[in-house]
């Protein structure tokens, strides 16, 4: 994947998973992300979920080695959760990026309440 370049315009989603109440276990949450390279196989940019919610954009920044990528997503603030780490791979016949997320945090505030422990779950994204 050498030639090819992370920046530009994703869309794709989330899936709660593990950890997660009945209420938001399976509740897929669309995004819109925005990156840019950094050099040495690093990216950055921003993130925005694209739910029925306004949003702040997110930070991310991540790295990609050959078909695997990796990256952080860190809210700003009212919202303050931990960093929320993204793994997967390439997927070239889809031209798609998926694979799994997790938070290891202890808390995890929203305007619903707060959640204690962690979490985890799917995702998946496409240049657009």
């Amino acid at each position: 994947m050498s030639q090819f370049s992370i920046a530009g315009k994703w869309r794709g989603f989330y899936v709660y998973g593990e950890g997660y109440s009945d209420h938001y276990f399976g509740t897929r949450v669309m995004f819109e992300l925005e990156l840019h390279d950094t050099g040495n196989e690093e990216f950055e940019g921003t993130c925005t979920d694209l739910d029925d919610k306004p949003s702040s954009p997110t930070t991310i920044k991540g790295y990609i080695d050959d078909q695997f990528i990796s990256f952080v997503k860190e809210y700003s603030a009212p919202v303050t959760t931990p960093e929320i780490s993204y793994s997967g791979y390439y997927n070239p016949l889809q031209e798609t990026f998926f694979g799994e997320w997790e938070h290891l945090g202890e808390i995890l505030e929203t305007a619903e309440g707060a959640f204690i422990g962690g979490g985890a779950g799917i995702w998946k994204m496409k240049k657009v």
